[in-house]
């Protein structure tokens, strides 16, 4: 494999299991839990599998309002997805067949359990709006999170096990689902999630790779958008961005020199070659960003009539699905969003499981821990059901944390590859979330120890995968001993990349956030694992932070090692000014170009999303306000600077017949008239006008 400096021995920098979850990982963290909630483990499965002609009419039984006939349906149909419930000996392991699923799930989509199982989530989300669980029995909790739980199960299995041959339907299916009203499934999961998360028991990891599924579904995962990005360029004739060999770029106007006078200076023919070389040198070296680039046209398009819609190729089609979804379900609650996956990151990241005792489910393991002395303070070990359950909450912890920096990551990629202020807003909110400093905090660790490949109990694996889950990845090609756990190892990169694309170009970020945190102490550990992937995100962090270390550091000997990584795996800039040491960071105006951006960014969604007038339900609902009627007028070149809508405004306003009539009585008793109905009979005489004009 090739490096990113062409020397060999390190594999490919970006490889596709460390940016996506794989189908084995999708059913092996959804079905890791610490007690047998799933029908089909404690009966026997032959009561439940049913022949495909009977589907429907369990699926019938399931929209029935009555909840004994929900139960005897999930009975039935979580079975059948999962192609064949068998439990082992000890009752201890569900065994899943991949290929007797994928086709099980195919005859529940073409027997229409996608809409169905939709309205029974949302049934099952809606029985938890406006209920107080602090004073709730602990059955009724148990028996509302496990109806929530089954109709999340039935629902992940039909979207993740259905065929791929049958993806552009089901993409049509989910945009249609999760974006578009009545359903809005997403913005359901999203708000139910930001009111529950923090109730014991609730099922986050669930719902979380329920988004996650939902979302690369319709996006694609970030090696497609890879894809994606490469065809665009290629489409342009510009060249493919390959971590193996990094293009230069140049990010800045090229400075203008004054050529002189041509009359009188005999260098001036000279100046202006080397000034046109320096142009051209800078329009080779140009960066284009992808939003800027315009989408692959479809590759043929056959005649079509005048009534027919010409087809989107898939950069079209992808452009116009994030587009959907930013529009439809992120910029509605951005900062809601926003920051409740900045919660959920860092309630995941907390160092200590002991700490969050309860928060995974209230329901104790031992009896007798009163008897006992078990979860005391003042007993220095446990029981193996307690040390069991300790286990389980320290992995399902590192289950949420993976796959929602996972689906940060995604939303983060996607939005941004579409627009760039659209990306810049998502990342505004997650540093109001309190992102950063969980991350920076979840980073700074033993990363060697915490990515090592620990043996794992057999009774932890629920699933039989088939092929078998890829547990390790291998760092170094020449070296296969030198290996890592995979899910850490994700971890660990995705949170380096969020941190790096949040921080980008932003002196205020980089100084707080890196600098004064001394974040060189833990992306050293990073750099340490010699893992490529992770090596260059750490990298680019120490690049971008460069600048504000200050000379002292870089007089230390131990910073030789880092600059010359730097050099060697990062792209370069043409410019190449990152060690500058600019004076006229420390002045306030320092912040000028963040602030600018922000401004940008606001007025860029002022236009496009938050103005936007809404058609009038009714003739007297009235319009806009003056101040969105005037930035309508001044984006149609109509603005009347003289205050023309003010004056609509008031020419339109009409007075009650009974205030008017009652105004007329006031002005007879005070004896006032108007100035143009009286005429006075002395010059000097000054009549006042009335104190309303009627028109």
């Amino acid at each position: 494999m090739a490096t990113a400096n062409g020397s060999g021995g390190y594999a490919s920098v970006k490889r596709p299991e460390l940016q996506a979850l794989s189908l084995a990982e999708r059913i092996s963290f959804f079905y890791c839990s610490s007690v047998q909630d799933f029908m089909g483990v404690a009966i026997n499965p032959s009561e439940f599998l049913v022949a495909p002609d009977d589907v429907p009419y369990y699926l019938q039984l399931l929209e029935s309002p009555d909840r004994e006939q929900w139960l005897k349906a999930e009975a039935v149909l979580i079975p059948f997805a999962q192609g064949r419930a068998v439990p082992d000996a000890n009752q201890h392991r569900l065994l899943v067949d991949f290929d007797k699923a994928c086709v099980h799930n195919k005859h529940l989509v073409d027997a229409g359990a996608l809409p169905t199982y939709t309205q029974h989530l949302l049934r099952a989300m809606t029985s938890l709006k406006g209920l107080n669980f602090q004073y709730m029995e602990l059955e009724m909790v148990e028996r509302l999170l496990g109806q929530l739980n089954r109709a999340i199960t039935m629902l992940y299995l039909v979207v993740t096990l259905s065929p791929h041959a049958s993806r552009p339907a089901m993409q049509r299916s989910l945009v249609d689902i999760g974006l578009f009203p009545p359903h809005q499934l997403l913005v359901d999961i999203f708000d139910c999630l930001q009111v529950h998360h923090a109730i014991p028991g609730f099922p986050i990891k669930r719902l979380m790779l329920l988004v996650y599924v939902w979302i690369t579904t319709i996006l694609g995962d970030l090696n497609e958008l890879d894809r994606l990005k490469a065809a665009r360029r290629q489409h342009h004739h510009l060249a493919v961005d390959d971590s193996s060999k990094w293009t230069c770029k140049s990010l800045k106007k090229p400075a203008t020199v004054p050529l002189g006078d041509p009359a009188t200076d005999p260098l001036y023919p000279t100046r202006v070659k080397t000034q046109a070389a320096r142009d051209a040198i800078h329009a080779k070296y140009l960066h284009r960003p992808h939003a800027d680039l315009s989408p692959v046209p479809p590759a043929s398009v056959d005649a079509l009539s005048s009534d027919d819609v010409a087809p989107l190729s898939d950069d079209q089609a992808w452009g116009a699905r994030v587009e959907l979804l930013y529009k439809l379900v992120l910029v509605p609650k951005w900062k809601e969003y926003t920051g409740l996956l900045g919660a959920i990151i860092t309630t995941m990241a907390a160092g200590n499981a002991m700490d969050k005792r309860g928060y995974f489910s209230k329901r104790k393991f031992s009896v007798d821990d009163t008897a006992t002395g078990v979860g005391s303070s003042s007993s220095g070990s446990s029981n193996p059901d307690e040390q069991l359950y300790w286990n389980w909450m320290n992995r399902e912890k590192a289950i949420v944390l993976d796959v929602t920096s996972l689906v940060i990551l995604h939303l983060l990629k996607h939005v941004r590859s579409s627009h760039y202020f659209k990306g810049e807003l998502l990342a505004q909110g997650l540093v109001e979330g309190a992102l950063l400093p969980a991350a920076t905090k979840f980073l700074n660790r033993d990363t060697a120890t915490y990515v090592q490949v620990r043996a794992e109990d057999a009774s932890h694996q629920r699933v039989e995968m088939h092929p078998p889950m890829q547990k390790a990845v291998a760092v170094l090609a020449d070296d296969p001993s030198m290996e890592y756990a995979l899910a850490p190892l994700r971890t660990v990169t995705s949170l380096l990349r969020i941190v790096q694309r949040l921080t980008k170009r932003k002196p205020s970020l980089i100084r707080a956030m890196l600098c004064r945190t001394q974040s060189l102490v833990w992306l050293k550990r990073v750099l340490n694992l010699r893992d490529p992937t992770s090596r260059l995100y750490a990298l680019k962090l120490v690049k971008s932070q460069g600048r504000y270390l200050g000379h002292q550091w870089m007089r230390k000997f131990t910073c030789v090692h880092l600059l010359t990584e730097v050099y060697l795996h990062v792209r370069p800039e043409l410019e190449d000014d990152w060690l500058k040491n600019d004076e006229d960071e420390a002045s306030p105006l320092a912040k000028a170009s963040e602030a600018l951006l922000q401004g940008e960014v606001h007025a860029f969604h002022h236009k496009n999303y938050w103005s936007k007038p809404q058609p009038p339900a009714a003739p007297s609902s009235g319009g806009v306000s003056i101040a969105v009627q005037g930035l309508l007028d001044l984006q149609h070149d109509t603005l009347d600077v003289d205050g023309g809508s003010a004056r609509k405004l008031v020419a339109d306003l009409k007075l009650d017949a009974a205030l008017c009539g009652q105004y007329e009585k006031w002005l007879d008793a005070r004896g006032i008239t108007s100035s143009s109905t009286t005429t006075s009979t002395f010059a000097d005489d000054v009549v006042a006008p009335w104190p309303i004009a009627f028109h």
